[in-house]
Parts: C-alpha cells; sequence; structure tokens
C-alpha cells in the first residue's frame, strides 16, 4: 500500500502505524506507535484534527487535509481519510488513511501560475492592439482627408 494507514485506539493514539506512513512522516514506525497525529500536525491544523476526533467519537466518517511536520521541520501536505473504528458497537478510536498531496500541490501551483502568465499575456496584448490601433488611426485619417481634397 502506496498510503499511509494508521489505527488509533479509543484515546487517540497509534496502535498501528503503517511503514509507508513512517516513511511518509520520515519516522519509524516504532517511533510512531503509542504516539497520537497531532504531535505530527502543523500547529495551525490542531482545529482540523479536533473536528476529526469529534465527528469519529460521533461514528461519523470525514476527510481532510493537514500537514504533518517532518523532522527536519518542513511540512508536507496530506489528505486524510478516516473512519471510526468499532469496538463492541461503540466508536473506539479510528482508522485512517493518508495520500501525500505534494505531487497534486505542485502542479495546481504550476496551474495557477500558467493562468497568471495567461492573463498577464491577454493584457499585453490588448495593450498591443489598443497602441496599434490608435497609431493607425491617424495615418489612415490622414490618407483619407487628402484622397477627398
Amino acid at each position: 500500500m502506496r498510503q499511509g494507514l494508521t489505527v488509533s485506539d479509543e484515546f487517540g493514539q497509534w496502535i498501528y502505524v503503517n511503514p509507508a506512513y513512517a516513511k511518509l512522516a520520515q519516522r519509524s514506525v516504532e517511533t510512531l506507535v503509542g504516539t497520537r497525529p497531532d504531535s505530527l500536525a502543523a500547529p495551525e491544523d490542531a482545529e482540523v484534527l479536533e473536528e476529526a476526533r469529534r465527528l469519529r467519537r460521533l461514528g461519523q466518517s470525514n476527510t481532510y487535509e493537514m500537514h504533518i511536520v517532518r523532522p527536519d521541520g518542513s511540512q508536507i501536505p496530506v489528505l486524510v481519510s478516516g473512519v471510526p473504528r468499532w469496538v463492541d458497537g461503540s466508536p473506539a478510536g479510528s482508522i485512517a488513511v493518508t495520500t501525500d498531496l505534494t505531487a497534486i500541490k505542485q502542479a495546481e501551483k504550476q496551474m495557477q501560475s500558467a493562468i497568471k502568465r495567461e492573463q498577464e499575456l491577454n493584457q499585453l496584448k490588448s495593450a498591443f492592439v489598443q497602441t496599434a490601433s490608435h497609431e493607425f488611426r491617424t495615418p489612415i485619417a490622414s490618407i483619407i482627408l487628402m484622397r477627398r481634397n
């Protein structure tokens, strides 16, 4: 499996982390088991994680974006899809699949850059057409006046 897979207990601590998640987080499976997802999350994602936990405690699935902070401080964007883990008919933790969004986010940036560049080119084209139109209008008007006389 290329995506990260984690299973947490009723206290939110991971009881299982697959090697793909460990690789994504640049940590070992052993160091991740027993920790909580918020220990790797960017501070600005705290509310998103809390809302995800709340929904799973209510027995609901959810999907959200967040950032994993690696040991070197770099952050990677991820998409997390989680479902409640049921024990004896009650939600007790969760199972989550984590997908690296780095390539998608880079493609989005490139697309936005291309759109911006296209808008700039359209503005330059419009300015050129206006200038050319203005510059040709005066000589043409002069020629027309000369022919009438």
